[in-house]
C-alpha cells in the first residue's frame, strides 16, 4: 500500500478543518483530568480492572545471582572445556536463554505492575505494559519447560487434567498467544478486552489462573535447572547429588 505524504493528506481535508489553528496541545491532558469509572475499566481496558489494587510479587532479580549470566556460562563451557553434539547443544542454549529471559521479564512484570498500582489505576498504558512483561514472562516460561522435555526425552511436560501449575502456565500461555483465534472461535471471555489480565492473587484467563507466588516457583524450577545445564561438563554429578 502506498503511504500518503503529509501533502496529499493536506489536500484531502476540507478547507474548514484547519489542523494549523490547533496550537497548545498537551499529550493525555484529558485522560489525566478524566477518571474512569468501574464499569468503563472493566469493560473497556480489562476484566476486573477496578478491582484489582494489590498484588504481592516476590522480587526474584537476586535470587539467582546468575541468572543473567546463564547463557555466558555456556558459551565459555563449551568453547573451552567440553563439547557437546548436537542436538544436545543446541536443547542447552536454548533451554538457558529462555531461563535467563524469564527471570528478566518476571522483574519486568513486577516492577511495571507495581508502577500501575502506585499511580491512580487509570492508565490503560501502563496496564497494558505489565501485561505485555507478564505475557512474555509466561512464554519464556513454558518454551524453557518444552526444551527441557525435548532435552530429557519426556513424552510431554504436565498430565492433562490434572491442574498442575506447569499446566495452568501453558493455558495462560496458549490463550494469550492465540487471542485471534479465541476471538474467532467464540472462546473469548464475554465483553472481555484481552485472554489474560491480572487479579490481586495472580494472572487469569477466563478459565485458569496462575498465582504470583507460583510464578516465583517456577523460575525457582527454572534456576535450580540453569545451574545444572550451564555446565555439561558438570551436569552427571550435578543430577546424581539432586537425587533423594
Amino acid at each position: 500500500m502506498k503511504k500518503a505524504n503529509n501533502r496529499e493528506m493536506a489536500d484531502e481535508l476540507r478547507p474548514e478543518y484547519d489542523l494549523s489553528k490547533l496550537e497548545g496541545g498537551v499529550r493525555g491532558k484529558y485522560m489525566k483530568q478524566f477518571k474512569l469509572s468501574n464499569y468503563a475499566r472493566d469493560k473497556f481496558i480489562a476484566p476486573f480492572m477496578s478491582a484489582f489494587s494489590s498484588a504481592d510479587i516476590r522480587d526474584m532479580s537476586s535470587y539467582c545471582d546468575q541468572s543473567t549470566h546463564w547463557v555466558s556460562n555456556f558459551v565459555l563451557n563449551t568453547m573451552y572445556r567440553i563439547n557437546i553434539a548436537s542436538p544436545s547443544r543446541q536443547y542447552l542454549f536454548n533451554y538457558l536463554r529462555r531461563a535467563e529471559a524469564a527471570f528478566r521479564q518476571h522483574d519486568l512484570a513486577r516492577k511495571a505492575t507495581s508502577e500501575f498500582l502506585a499511580g491512580s489505576r487509570q492508565s490503560p498504558s501502563q496496564y497494558m505494559m505489565a501485561i505485555f512483561h507478564w505475557e512474555v514472562f509466561l512464554s519464556q516460561a513454558w518454551h524453557a519447560y518444552n526444551v527441557l522435555r525435548h532435552l530429557c526425552s519426556m513424552d510431554k511436560v504436565f498430565e492433562r487434567g490434572q491442574g498442575s501449575v506447569e499446566e495452568r502456565l501453558h493455558r495462560l500461555y496458549t490463550q494469550s498467544k492465540h487471542t485471534e483465534s479465541v476471538i474467532k472461535h467464540g472462546n473469548f471471555p464475554k465483553e472481555a478486552t484481552i485472554a489474560v489480565w491480572l487479579t490481586n492473587d495472580g494472572l487469569s484467563s477466563n478459565d485458569t489462573q496462575l498465582s504470583y507466588q507460583e510464578t516465583a516457583d517456577i523460575l525457582k524450577e527454572l534456576s535450580n535447572w540453569a545451574m545444572v545445564l550451564q555446565d555439561p561438563g558438570t551436569i552427571p554429578e550435578k543430577l546424581k547429588a539432586m537425587q533423594p
